[in-house]
């Protein structure tokens, strides 16, 4: 059976046999279906009656529970399969013979139903589509259901007659062409889940976009050899942050001024303008040559804000921004810095969208279809807004719509913004509809404009000409003449190119109250004649009334001495009047005046420009003229194009002809024969669809015919894009490509990423290719293919695929690859040596053992280390080589280039690393210290990121941005320049006048990370340091805060880290040093800004503190009774020193003389602000007189070392025992009555002492 089934306007209910209905209602493309009750439950009975194909039969079941995805997995398992759920809480499934229904039964089977032939959509080729006929064929989309094998389901379509012309497998669905017999025949296949004609996609978007406006006439890939596409042309994208790294924006986005994104609009956008193509050639921008800057857009608008700069210094001519800006806002002050902006830098153009809010009631008072521009900057009088149309010229019903706040004509232009095609993020494709995306069509267009202006006229144009003469070329749509909806018309670049190759226009200055003429003749056979008046007014005062300044009038005075008048528009708040023609009269709110004629007498018109108001004179003026032709021109195809079987292109004519129709053919032979591509389309519509035919050959055209007058194309290819395409293995030597065979090629081309296109590579006359000149482990190998057939056919490339780098598929023996050197880039200390120990981790990529690595380092400072080191490295293992030879560092910065090699190795790619070496030769700081900033520099707060560099005091170093970091830490006072983030003051004063280090986020300097490495401390002899800082990190796109410690050797990362909105009040952080006990050190805070401006972190008050250190040790003389002291404590601010007979100093003697011969314990006290430390000898040996035997343990609690004294000259041995009795370590101390006990490799808790008398002493040890 075949019909349609409409869903919106038929319901169809399949009652089940043997089954009782209730409301188990099935919806689907198809229509809505019942579904009959089971109350049993599913049976193998039911079941058994399902549509089967191999093993599997399929149907439909409505269940009371849903098994959850690992029920599922395990219903899988037992054959029981989920194909998709379909609403009312129903699953598509198959079952496998023999599967125990008991498993899907317990989640309630309501009702149930086999997959039925009308579940599946009914193709009615009665009502076919177009794209759908092919011949007396018809082409279709066949979905599979997902757990078939689909080989096999393919060869059951081929047996049944049909044609399967491309397996999109990874969509589920395959391409068929069949007759109405065979396709009500495959209607049947119980593999199949549903039907639905061919799909629009052999036509992209941006394509048409493309040929909408004409783009495409004066491209390069033409025969008509005029060849533009914006090379060398500068246009700044203002939109939601940086764009992604996709293939076609490759080498033509020159620098990004924001490095976060807030989503794929700006994506889009930037595709729509120099999109190149490279991934899919269907996708590209409308200048694929031209420059692209990339800008953030509200409420920091940084083109704007940096084009008084980047207009010299980087040749920015063209601004693009899709952002609003209000509704029916007025002349605002954006309005006017945009109007200024251009009237001062002569070839600046700013492009717009106009908005969409084209059923909104923006307040202009004429209801909610009229006044509803997005902004403000939009109704600028020389910027170009932009409406949105389809790809046949409808307006949207979203497009926002003028007048001006004050009347004036908005928008100034239309190109197309529904359903546009562009890039997106992850190198994929999006559909995006809006003015958004009509304003990058007309920024791609003027660029292409620009650059052929720039060629034909030796210099660029001023934006105020070149916008004339895009305006004055316009195709008009809607009503005669300019109206609030289309603007001036649809812009249309062959016209555009033909104004700017024959020099059709002039310039001139005028005063208040002077009038210019200028004679120009109108050739025979012109079908109109448009004169166009245009000034780059100055900006207007944001409380005027009206935004025009200087006010010029246009008449011009045909052959016959009648005077005309320009187009004007009523732009009362009426709903109906603002959608009346535009009438003859005088215009005094608009910068752009019009007089059209419609077919004009040949002679000479004179062209009269009045100042009629000008009070900022004198102002310069453009006067645009335009012949239309009474010809037809075919605008697309041209020739030169290629074109793929089965797809739908869309056939593109300019006609000066209002009524009658045409005739559409196409040759496949060079012209000897033609064909009809549709059946006599009027004349008027400027456009037929073409569904083009499986042929392959370079020699196919078009032409269209109108009252015997014939447009012909040159030849065009037609022929398929291989499918298949794959990277099939990745040697050092080679890289090896595959694709299916495609039907109708004779061979086949290859193509490569360049430095900005896929270019042509190498050829084959198989399905196969070897590429011999890549590098495997380049990222950016990006492949493709397409077809070559008979009379010089040249097909469209295959969408590219990726090759990631590396290689796969290929043995290699011996392969020693480098994984990482050691130290790594950036800033080194003379602190440290004035030499660096070089290691580096080196991995067997191989599959035989390495068992020798030569190494060479060569220094830019001449040195060459070479060392052949002996391992037993395993295939897949890792290991760290530190080389004997030490690289000598200098006093400046040095490149150190490491390469290694094996015997026999097979891939010399993965041999190098370069490190770069910044020497600083800076003063070791002590163990106590504090840095509070107050003696730099102030830097600057621009947001500029990478560009501003700021130099530090006292040994601190901001490392080298776009090197080692991305930006500096800046030295500042006061509030930072952003609101609400940053402090409003340092930490050390509290005032404005205090200052600090902070990252600054504004400027696109967004998730990027600013690294400030400190100077050298000496911990050697300071076990238990402590580093205080205070950090202040206030906003809501807040990033995060890290401190690294290098120990000498490499950097502990992430001492200290802290993410998010801390409040806006300083925080203090207290971190131990202990662990770096023995060692200098550098600090390094890392700033990684957040995913916007309110992100900027700062710090300040840093400070390392120490406890003081008793000791001393002390000498007896030769008399027996004569002390010699040494003082060896550290850090005291005071001291006591009792000698143990009750004599106290406020300091360590030299000498001190005991008159008595007793044993005396002689203590010191030493203190700071930061702890007190006392130790403790004992002195016994002034005489040999009998004494009672001491023991003196100190300190108690011990942290790292503890003192053990007796004074009987002997303190014999100690077990060390942990609380619950274990022995941990023994000490023989026979021979000594000193001794200090190392306790670093012991955690804090309770320990014994033991010693060999049986005297025990309970020891606390607090880390």
């Amino acid at each position: 059976m075949i019909r349609i089934i409409t869903p919106l306007l038929f319901s169809t209910t399949l009652s089940i046999a043997f089954a009782q209905t209730d409301s188990y209602t099935l919806k689907l493309q198809s229509g809505e279906f019942t579904l009959s009750n089971n109350a049993e439950g599913l049976t193998n009975a039911k079941v058994a009656e399902w549509p089967a194909f191999n093993d599997q039969r399929f149907g439909v079941v409505r269940l009371g529970t849903y098994p959850t995805n690992e029920e599922w997995s395990t219903l899988s398992e037992m054959g029981i399969k989920n194909l998709g759920y379909v609403p009312n809480r129903s699953f598509m499934v198959s079952i496998a013979n023999g599967s125990d229904l008991n498993a899907i039964n317990q989640y309630e089977v309501l009702a149930s139903s086999g997959y039925e032939s009308d579940f599946k959509g009914v193709l009615d080729v009665d009502f076919a589509p177009e794209r759908a006929k092919q011949d007396n064929e018809y082409l279709f989309n066949t979905h599979f259901f997902a757990s078939i094998n689909m080989n096999m389901a393919l060869a059951s379509l081929r047996a049944a007659g049909a044609e399967v012309i491309q397996l999109e497998e990874k969509m589920g669905y395959a391409l068929i062409k069949a007759n109405a017999e065979e396709l009500a025949s495959i209607s049947n296949k119980p593999f199949i889940q549903y039907f639905d004609w061919n799909y629009h996609a052999g036509q992209p978007e941006n394509y048409t976009s493309r040929t909408l406006a004409r783009a495409n006439y004066i491209s390069p890939e033409n025969t008509n050899g005029i060849g533009y596409d914006g090379s060398g042309i500068a246009v700044a994208l203002q939109d939601d942050g940086s764009i992604d790294n996709h293939l076609d924006h490759h080498g033509r986005i020159i620098e990004q001024f924001w490095n976060a994104s807030l989503g794929d609009h700006g994506d889009h956008v930037g595709g729509t303008i120099n999109g190149a193509g490279n991934l899919n050639p269907y996708h590209e921008g409308l200048a694929k040559g031209s420059d692209l800057y990339v800008y953030k857009a509200a409420p920091e608008y940084q083109a704007y804000d940096s084009i008084d700069i980047h207009y010299f210094s980087k040749e920015v001519v063209i601004t693009s921004t899709s952002y609003s800006n209000g509704c029916n806002a007025g002349y605002t002050a954006l309005a006017r810095l945009m109007d200024a902006q251009i009237y001062d830098m002569e070839s600046l153009l700013h492009v717009f969208s106009a908005g969409n809010s084209g059923t909104s009631n923006c307040g202009y008072g004429a209801g909610n279809t009229w006044g509803n521009i997005t902004g403000g900057h939009k109704v600028g009088k020389n910027v170009m807004t932009v409406a949105n149309l389809t790809d046949i010229d409808g307006l949207a019903t979203s497009s926002s719509k003028g007048p001006a706040h004050d009347g004036r004509i908005k928008p100034d232009i239309s190109a197309k913004g529904t359903q546009v095609t562009s890039t997106i993020e992850n190198n994929e494709y999006g559909v995006k509809t809006g003015t958004s995306m009509s304003c990058p069509a007309i920024s791609g267009t003027m660029a292409v404009l620009y650059e052929a202006f720039e060629d034909q006229q030796g210099a660029l144009p001023a934006s105020g000409l070149i916008k004339a003469i895009a305006l004055n070329t316009c195709d008009d749509l809607g009503n005669v003449g300019p109206d609030f909806k289309h603007g001036w018309g649809r812009i249309n670049a062959r016209k555009a190119y033909e104004v700017i190759e024959s020099t059709s226009f002039t310039e001139g200055t005028i005063s208040n109250g002077d009038s210019a003429e200028f004679t120009i003749a109108v050739p025979n056979n012109s079908s109109s004649a448009r004169f166009m008046l245009y000034w780059t007014d100055p900006e207007a005062s944001v409380n005027a009334s009206t935004a025009l300044v200087n006010d010029l009038d246009l008449t011009v005075v045909d052959p016959s001495s009648n005077v005309a008048l320009p187009y004007v528009l009523n732009h009362a708040a009426n709903a109906f009047t603002l959608d009346d023609p535009a009438t003859p009269g005088t215009d005094h709110l608009n910068n752009v005046e019009q007089v059209e004629f419609f077919n004009p007498a040949s002679g000479n018109y004179t062209v009269k420009v009045k100042g009629f108001n000008v009070p900022q004179g004198p102002q310069k003026f453009y006067v645009v003229y335009w012949f239309e032709p009474t010809e037809l021109v075919l605008t697309y195809p041209v020739g030169g194009e290629s074109f793929v079987p089965f797809n739908t292109e869309k056939i593109r004519w300019d006609s000066p002809y209002e009524s009658g129709n045409a005739t559409i053919e196409y040759s496949n032979d060079g012209g000897n024969n033609w064909f009809p591509i549709s059946s006599n389309p009027p004349i008027s519509q400027g456009y037929v669809n073409w569904n083009v035919p499986s042929i392959a050959t370079g020699n196919v055209r078009v032409r269209v015919t109108y009252n015997g007058e014939t447009v012909e194309s040159d030849d065009l290819s037609v022929i398929r894009i291989p499918s298949g395409l794959t990277i099939d293995y990745a040697c050092p030597d080679s890289i090896g490509l595959s694709w299916d065979n495609t039907s109708g090629a004779t061979g086949y081309t290859v193509h490569r990423l360049g430095q900005k296109y896929m270019k042509e590579w190498g050829t084959s006359s198989t399905t196969e290719y070897v590429d011999y000149n890549s590098n495997p482990y380049n990222e950016m190998l990006w492949y493709s293919v397409s077809s070559n057939g008979n009379n010089g056919a040249e097909g469209k490339r295959a969408v590219a695929i990726h090759h990631i780098g590396g290689v796969f598929n290929c043995v290699i023996n011996d392969d020693a690859g480098l994984v990482s050197m050691t130290p790594a880039a950036g800033s080194v200390f003379s602190c440290h040596g004035d030499s660096l120990a070089i290691s580096f981790e080196v991995e067997n990529n191989g599959t035989n053992p390495i068992t020798s690595i030569d190494a060479v380092v060569t220094s830019s400072t001449g040195q060459t280390i070479s060392e052949t080191i002996q391992v037993n490295i395993a295939p897949n293992d890792v290991d760290e080589i530190t080389l004997a030879e030490p690289l000598e560092i200098g006093s400046s910065m040095q490149t150190a280039r490491l390469v290694i090699d094996i015997f026999n190795d097979g891939n010399s790619y993965n041999d190098t690393i370069i490190s770069t070496y910044y020497p600083y030769n800076t003063p070791t700081l002590g163990a106590i210290w504090s840095e509070d900033f107050e003696t730099f520099d102030l830097c600057s707060t621009d947001s500029d990121c990478e560009a501003t560099v700021c130099d530090l005091s006292n040994g601190w170093v901001n490392e080298v941005s776009l090197e080692s970091d991305d930006h500096d830490w800046r030295t500042n006072r006061g509030q930072t320049p952003s609101q609400f983030t940053g402090p409003a003051n340092d930490h050390t004063t509290g005032n404005p006048s205090g200052k600090y280090l902070y990252v600054e986020a504004s400027g696109g300097c967004t998730n990027a990370t600013a690294s400030l490495t400190s100077p050298c401390i000496d911990l050697i002899n300071v076990d238990d340091a402590t580093l205080t800082f205070w950090y202040h990190m206030n906003g809501s796109d807040m990033g995060s805060l890290h401190l690294d410690i290098f120990g000498g050797t490499s950097w502990i990362l992430d001492v200290f880290e802290e993410s998010g909105d801390q409040g806006s009040t300083w925080n203090r952080e207290m971190l131990s040093l202990s662990a770096f006990y023995g060692k200098i050190i550098n600090l390094r805070f890392r700033g990684v800004s957040g995913f916007d401006w309110s992100s900027d972190i700062a710090i300040d008050d840093i400070e390392i503190t120490t406890p003081p250190v008793a000791n001393f040790t002390y000498t007896l003389q030769n008399d027996a009774q004569t002390v010699m002291f040494t003082d060896l404590s550290l850090y005291g601010d005071t001291m006591i020193f009792d000698l143990g007979d009750g004599t106290s100093l406020d300091s360590v003697p030299n000498t001190y003389f005991y008159p008595d011969l007793e044993t005396y314990q002689v203590r010191q006290i030493v203190g700071n602000d930061y702890g007190i430390d006392t130790a403790i000898q004992v002195i016994s040996n002034l005489s040999v007189q009998e004494y009672e035997t001491q023991r003196f343990i100190f300190p108690n609690p011990a942290r790292h070392t503890l003192n053990i004294a007796s004074n009987d000259g002997v303190i014999g041995l100690i077990d060390l025992l942990s609380i619950d009795g274990s022995l941990l370590q023994s000490f023989d101390l026979s021979a000594r009555s000193n001794a200090e006990i190392r306790l670093e490799d012991y955690p804090s808790g309770l320990y014994l002492l033991v010693f060999e008398d049986g005297d025990v002493v309970e020891l606390s040890i607090v880390k």
